[in-house]
């Protein structure tokens, strides 16, 4: 599996380039990242790929010193149930309200 970086995204290839899923951003006034939506292709769920997805995500955070504002169920999920995240919770915001964005 590959990661991709873009500019609001990353992406996870297979070893055939067949896009398995994403983790979206979406990047507010103040640099705040907003995560707003997880997507698995279904013939890659239950591989944890959506929690890989999540850690690079968190990774790249804490690499370019932002904050992340979750709205995205999933991410709202872990960061409510894990402290390993704590770090990188836009202070002013907190979590958010689980309500994803069509991307």
């Amino acid at each position: 599996m590959q990661l991709i970086r873009k500019a609001d995204r990353i992406v996870a290839l297979d070893e055939n380039k067949e896009e398995m899923g994403f983790i979206a951003w979406r990047v507010l006034s103040d640099g705040v990242l907003n995560a707003n939506h997880t997507f698995v292709n279904p013939k890659f769920r239950g591989l944890g790929l959506a929690g890989t997805l999540l850690k690079d995500l968190v990774t790249y955070a804490r690499e370019n010193d932002k904050k992340i504002f979750a709205t995205c169920s999933y991410v709202v999920k872990m960061f409510e149930h894990s402290d390993e995240y704590k770090d990188v919770i836009d202070p002013t915001r907190g979590i958010g309200d689980a309500s994803c964005e069509i991307v």
